[in-house]
């Protein structure tokens, strides 16, 4: 497996990672990102961005493994937004989407193997 596929593939694990807590937002996905309390920020060459997880994300919700969420402006509840595949095309602002893990992802989360090796580290 090449260098920038293991990257791609390990990000979008570290997403997968934060996501089993709860629902979360973009910016609360980068903030977790670059946080202390997980600790995926060593295993990355700089600060994540909106560059590095938008990509990722598109991903991730085309693969089936994380769904997008908006609220309810009537309830406030959180409902499915499936019309949300390229997060660059959706309708509204991405940055009001919520997003959480599928079975399918929760599966793949559970089978996930943490990185542990200075030599996983991007």
């Amino acid at each position: 497996m090449s260098k920038d596929i293991q990257h791609n593939e390990q990000l979008k694990m570290f997403i997968l990672d934060i996501l089993h807590y709860d629902y979360e937002s973009i910016p609360h996905l980068i903030h977790g990102l670059n946080g202390d309390a997980l600790g995926w920020r060593d295993f990355w060459h700089r600060d994540f961005s909106l560059d590095d997880v938008l990509p990722r994300l598109e991903s991730l919700l085309s693969e089936g493994l994380v769904m997008a969420f908006r609220e309810d402006g009537e309830t406030g509840n959180v409902m499915p937004s499936v019309e949300v595949q390229k997060l660059g095309e959706t309708q509204g602002d991405y940055h009001d989407l919520w997003f959480g893990l599928t079975n399918k992802g929760w599966q793949k989360w559970y089978e996930w193997e943490l990185p542990e090796s200075s030599s996983e580290r991007a």
